[in-house]
């Protein structure tokens, strides 16, 4: 059985990971009941609530450290936190609905999407400055899933309501590549590292699609026949959840479901692995985090 989590008391709309630390590795989570959490990556325990928001958070995001983290929410703004003890540290007022945030990879920048259909990069060494550094335009909707990749922090890639993601240049503040899914809209996207190689996992409205951002290519596709709205990926292995309860565990090198997992009591929005692969975490619209480990990956 999975380890449960409770607190949340609506639907749980995002999960993150944080990097492996000298002090283990931590998972966030975004709510609709305004409440994100921090907590112990492995065991699941609550270690703090950030509270602040006045209304539903759609999204967060850990520094890679472990020691800042981001959120975004329906009260049009983004807001930085300090990790260790929970404190605000910085609200930075939006024109409306924050879907998307992403520390850089040093930590000196953050990036804000959503409803306001541009991407809005803060610099956070800029004492009490307020005002973005850099505003991307080019998305024409909502912008859903927007990630700082690769190394350094000048790369972006971004996502929702277009049949297309940007990967963006933040030097230059203009698109690189447009990548044309072939579909309306993405659900949501994660970007992980294989080897070198940078991958987003994309759930768009007919399936999987998985992109190489070093070569701006698309690697593969799954036709997947359920209603999806996540999907983490682990070198061969993809987790999928969504609509109808129920998590699977696929192949992508054949296709194939190798398990299903059961336990929520409600659409599953979001699933990401740990970073060290060995196990993954589930959101649901029943307000519980379940962890799934090896055992329950290997054995069911």
């Amino acid at each position: 059985m999975p380890l449960v989590c409770p607190g949340h008391s609506r639907g749980i709309v995002e999960l993150e990971y944080s990097p492996v630390t000298a002090d283990g590795y931590f998972l966030i989570s975004a709510c609709l009941d305004g409440y994100p959490m921090l907590r112990d990556g492995a065991t699941g325990n609550w270690l703090g609530t950030f509270t602040g928001h006045k209304g539903a958070v759609w999204t967060a995001s850990l520094n890679n450290t472990a020691t800042l983290a981001v959120t975004g929410g329906a009260d049009f703004t983004c807001r930085i936190w300090n990790a260790l003890n929970g404190l605000c540290l910085r609200t930075y007022s939006q024109s409306h609905i924050c879907r998307a945030v992403s520390f850089s990879e040093e930590s000196t920048r953050i990036l804000v999407g959503g409803n306001m259909k541009t991407l809005n990069v803060f610099d956070l060494t800029g004492g009490e400055q307020t005002d973005p550094v850099a505003v991307l335009e080019g998305h024409k909707g909502t912008v859903r899933f927007a990630r700082f990749f690769g190394s350094g922090h000048n790369s972006i890639i971004s996502g929702g309501d277009d049949p297309f993601l940007i990967v963006w240049d933040i030097r230059s503040g203009k698109p690189v590549e447009k990548l044309e899914l072939g579909t309306s809209y993405i659900k949501s996207a994660e970007v992980s590292n294989t080897g070198s190689t940078s991958i987003a996992t994309v759930v768009a409205a007919n399936g999987l699609q998985f992109w190489d951002l070093e070569q701006l290519c698309k690697l593969d596709s799954m036709d997947i026949p359920h209603d999806s709205e996540s999907a983490s990926l682990r070198g061969n292995y993809v987790v999928v959840s969504g609509r109808d309860l129920q998590i699977r565990l696929y192949d992508r090198n054949t296709k194939q479901v190798l398990h299903t997992f059961h336990g929520h009591h409600g659409p599953v929005w979001c699933v990401r692995f740990s970073p060290l692969g060995d196990s993954f975490a589930s959101g649901s619209d029943d307000g519980t985090i379940r962890l799934w480990n090896d055992e329950n990956l290997l054995h069911g």
